[in-house]
């Protein structure tokens, strides 16, 4: 990761006028022989892809022992309080707190380890490569993959790609997020916008989830 910071800035100091200031990003310029040297998607890509890393939130020894760590608990406590140290729910509490109600919310371990990464991929600029490289499995991974909301989705749309998955993990984190998000006790002075949302939103979406999971589970029992 260092590596490419050198890269890229001893490539900054030696190519200054490759560069445009204002959007910071490589243009596309040419030699006197006519020859593109940079395409200006790709080093776009290049120069931002330390904000994608979330090594680049460590230092060297925080992301090392975060990384060789058997402790799933750790690893994710570690990184949520990294990312979400400056950030506010609409109540303007912490952030962490949100993910700490949903962790208290679910029961079962794996479950209480996605409960805290369940905000990690839609509100930061962690991939699930990230993830992935500092030592959680796939079966977290997909979990994770369920829970987040795609850029553009409609909501409806998400939830019953939720339910649809069946799959029980992802079904009750869902829950238990949705449950702390109609709590409006944590807003001081709630909005008729803050009512309709819980009315209109979180209410549906939390009724028809558990009533798939209520169905799945007579299933089971059923056979």
């Amino acid at each position: 990761m260092h590596g490419v910071k050198l890269h890229l800035s001893l490539f900054i100091y030696f190519h200054e006028d490759l560069i445009d200031p204002g959007k910071n990003r490589y243009l596309i310029k040419k030699k006197k022989d006519g020859t593109a040297i940079f395409r200006s998607l790709y080093y776009s890509f290049l120069y931002n892809m330390e904000d994608m890393m979330l090594e680049s939130y460590f230092t060297e020894e925080e992301y090392r022992n975060i990384k060789e760590s058997n402790d799933l608990f750790y690893k994710s406590l570690e990184i949520i309080t990294k990312l979400f140290n400056d950030k506010t729910d609409k109540g303007g509490l912490p952030y962490v707190i949100h993910l700490l109600k949903v962790y208290e919310g679910v029961s079962d371990k794996t479950e209480k380890v996605c409960a805290l990464l369940h905000d990690v991929i839609e509100d930061t600029n962690v991939t699930y490569s990230d993830l992935e490289n500092i030592g959680f499995s796939s079966d977290i991974i997909d979990i994770l993959k369920i829970l987040t909301k795609i850029k553009g989705e409609d909501y409806r749309d998400y939830i019953d790609r939720i339910i649809e998955s069946e799959n029980i993990h992802a079904m009750n984190i869902k829950l238990a997020d949705l449950c702390h998000n109609m709590d409006l006790g944590r807003i001081k002075n709630p909005t008729t916008n803050d009512y309709e949302r819980v009315s209109k939103r979180y209410e549906p979406a939390y009724r028809k989830i558990l009533n798939k999971v209520n169905e799945m589970e007579n299933n089971y029992v059923r056979y």
